[in-house]
């Protein structure tokens, strides 16, 4: 697959075609050429940025998928957290808790302190702050 950057639009070719847009328009070499499985890898994105062609995701965006994906994995193990909290409450409610079932209140609030803290400066980092 050949790319071109017409006026800041990528133009895709097959590699056939490229050597007709070149001889048709008088360009002299295609602004990137790479291989189909590479296009596949890349999602079939291409795009100009800062006037360069941009084959796939940038460092950027593939550190805030990366972010977005923790944060959600982070949030179902806040929900995992809450539900294995639901027991020792509603003892400690009941007036029937044990010291077994403070010491878990208590390990499941740290660990979900530290989570909510990781998730902090996740969602920071994905929107750039």
């Amino acid at each position: 697959m050949t790319f071109f950057n017409a006026n800041g639009v990528v133009i895709p070719c097959s590699d056939e075609l490229a050597d007709q847009v070149k001889k048709d328009y008088g360009i002299k070499k295609a602004g990137v050429t790479i291989t189909d499985e590479e296009w596949e890898a890349a999602g079939g994105l291409a795009r100009i940025i800062g006037g360069k062609i941009v084959i796939g995701k940038t460092e950027t965006e593939k550190k805030a998928e990366a972010n977005a994906k923790r944060v959600c994995e982070i949030d179902r193990q806040l929900d995992v957290l809450d539900l294995a909290s639901v027991r020792a409450v509603r003892a400690s409610l009941a007036g029937t808790a044990t010291d077994s079932d403070a010491e878990k209140l208590k390990s499941i609030e740290a660990q979900t302190e530290a989570l909510r803290a990781e998730r902090k400066t996740l969602k920071l980092v994905c929107i750039g702050k």
